[in-house]
């Protein structure tokens, strides 16, 4: 559902956080949280660590530009973002100094990760969400 959500640059959120008695889970709460017991520490057997590998994913934060399409593919850990610097509406351009921001989460890229911008640089220092304009449309890929 998550790759289907990238193909269609829609966004979506998860939020069942803990096996609280929640009245608007459907079926155990312990089932869909992430972490089981909110007053202990989210790590271990108390931290559903599959299911957190699966919801965080690399994803634009904010877009200088018109995004044109995005993806994560979780084999490869590759997270490639295109986008057009023309403003949404058509009119005029996004200049060479602003920026678009990716945010690579720690947990996808534990060991850090390298990125590629087409038409434009990096602007972030390492381990930072990804901060990079482009002066023109182009791909940024980060294995």
């Amino acid at each position: 559902m998550t790759a289907r959500a990238d193909r269609n640059m829609y966004g979506w959120q998860e939020w069942h956080y803990c096996g609280c008695k929640d009245p608007t889970t459907a079926g155990a709460g312990d089932k869909q949280a992430i972490v089981l017991d909110p007053a202990r520490p989210p790590r271990g057997k108390n931290l559903a660590a599959a299911t957190l590998g699966v919801l965080s994913r690399p994803h634009p934060e904010s877009v200088a530009g018109t995004p044109l399409a995005y993806g994560f593919d979780r084999a490869t850990r590759v997270f490639t973002l295109r986008w057009s610097v023309k403003r949404p509406g058509g009119k005029g351009r996004f200049g060479a100094g602003a920026i678009t921001e990716v945010l690579l989460p720690h947990r996808q890229y534990p060991k850090g990760y390298r990125v590629t911008v087409a038409h434009g640089r990096v602007r972030s220092r390492a381990g930072a969400p990804v901060c990079g304009s482009a002066p023109a449309p182009g791909p940024a890929r980060s294995p």
